[in-house]
């Protein structure tokens, strides 16, 4: 054999060689595209089951009138539900939507144009996980959100629930936005190479997929994000902790009642009109309360008399001074060290009961 039909076999077996490894990454990449598709296919299915779930979930809260009435803000909590709701109608379009407004190439179709195919699915379910923070966690952040606010207004309860579901959100976002640059990012280098042998272009095949190393990195940020979540979780409980205060479930009345807006008490076996405690006039507490508690305003007042006035200022001892007015119209009596007790108040507190059960009845 001369140089020249050396140099020419050596040309046909190099030929042979790259044109075997073209067509065992193009099979190997096939296969990774119709997993993809599968484990899409099975996550819509159970995204769609779940919206479902939600859909009926919230849905039927908007027909208990017995738990919206227990909310001191029922119309952010009606609110809440119906953005749930609808976040769960728009959430279930929105991912069928991106799925099957590309159909699948057909069994025949040329192999360019399966490939440019599959790679505008793959770029449209990559756009889908970036912009997951408005599309899917967006509604469900302010549905929820309104739901715990409506619950007892604005309070440290509400604080600690929110940045929980604000960590747990960043978590969910996190996790996609890993998925996005990772996985789905591989499947469409190899695409767009394999679209690129196939218009006979220069390019250098992608990284191929390391198991190891891609588990590795999935390990650390799902310890990463396991760190901030355990944090976030005891800084609130430890700031729950701190903040939550104890106060003393006492009353200095023997029954209370409304006529109106105005606090009418009992006091041994006589109904007055209640002017002051302490110096404190009914009008600034049944304001405070209006404004703090909102729907719940009138059980706060009559259940946690002491938490309601010590947030206000003027933290009461275990005796009062009262001034209360006769229904008749007589002149406002004061009356001293008028003692307040455990007892009054569950006293209280089991006659609301019973009215609620009562109005639930009828």
């Amino acid at each position: 054999m001369n140089f020249d039909q050396l140099g020419q076999s050596w040309r046909d077996e190099n030929q042979t060689v790259s044109a075997e490894e073209h067509l065992e990454h193009h099979v190997k990449t096939t296969r990774s595209v119709e997993r993809f598709t599968g484990s899409i296919f099975r996550r819509d299915l159970i995204e769609s089951l779940v919206c479902l779930y939600l859909i009926y979930t919230f849905g039927s809260m908007l027909f208990n009138k017995g738990l919206i009435a227990s909310t001191a803000l029922p119309s952010v909590f009606v609110f809440g539900v119906v953005v749930n709701v609808l976040g769960s109608v728009y959430v279930c379009y929105r991912l069928n939507r991106a799925r099957m407004s590309t159909p699948q190439p057909k069994v025949d179709a040329p192999m360019r144009e399966y490939v440019e195919t599959e790679l505008t699915r793959v770029e449209k379910q990559m756009a889908l996980l970036r912009s997951v923070h408005l599309w899917y966690l967006g509604p469900f952040y302010v549905g929820v959100n309104a739901m715990f606010l409506s619950y007892d207004g604005f309070c440290i309860e509400f604080v600690i629930a929110a940045a929980a579901v604000t960590a747990l959100y960043a978590f969910i976002y996190a996790m996609n936005r890993h998925a996005e640059s990772t996985s789905m990012r591989l499947i469409r280098d190899e695409l767009t190479w394999m679209r690129d042998q196939l218009d006979e272009k220069e390019g250098t095949p992608p990284a191929s997929y390391d198991p190891v190393a891609a588990g590795k990195e999935t390990l650390r940020f799902v310890l990463r994000w396991f760190l901030i979540l355990i944090t976030v979780g005891v800084g609130g409980a430890l700031l729950g902790w701190w903040l939550d205060v104890d106060y003393p479930k006492r009353s200095p009345f023997d029954a209370v009642r409304w006529h109106e807006n105005q606090p009418e008490v009992r006091l041994n076996d006589e109904w007055f009109r209640l002017v002051s405690i302490d110096g404190v006039t009914a009008d600034e507490i049944v304001e405070y309360c209006d404004w703090t508690y909102f729907q719940k305003s009138r059980k706060r007042f009559e259940e946690d008399l002491v938490e309601v006035l010590t947030h206000m200022g003027h933290e009461p001892d275990e005796a009062v001074t009262l001034v209360v007015s006769p229904l008749d119209g007589d002149e406002p009596v004061t009356l001293q060290n008028v003692p307040m007790s455990e007892k009054k108040r569950w006293r209280i507190k089991n006659a609301a009961r019973l009215r609620e059960e009562k109005t639930e009845a009828d």
